[in-house]
């Protein structure tokens, strides 16, 4: 599915968030619901392919509490969501 098309069925996110790894190889990250870091859904597209067309090949979810680990891919201040671990 090309993720233009999976973006269409996600519908109603607040953000968007997309981290470059390769030039085909692209995780996107989709904010729902709560404006609040510790509250808002994520839902995650991988993709593969070239810029201009991207096909999910993958999707998933992670917990809120390790949205710093894509802080340098979205505007968002992700690191607040760094916690010290026991």
């Amino acid at each position: 599915m090309p993720v233009e098309e999976a973006e269409v069925l996600l519908g109603g996110f607040w953000h968007h968030a997309q981290c470059v790894f390769s030039p085909t190889n692209r995780t996107h990250l989709y904010f729902f619901g709560s404006r609040n870091l510790e509250e808002t859904g994520i839902v995650i597209l991988v993709t593969r392919g070239p810029a201009d067309d991207q096909v999910v090949n993958f999707v998933t979810g992670d917990d809120n509490d390790r949205l710093f680990l894509y802080d340098d891919c979205s505007d968002l201040d992700l690191s607040v969501m760094k916690r010290e671990r026991d």
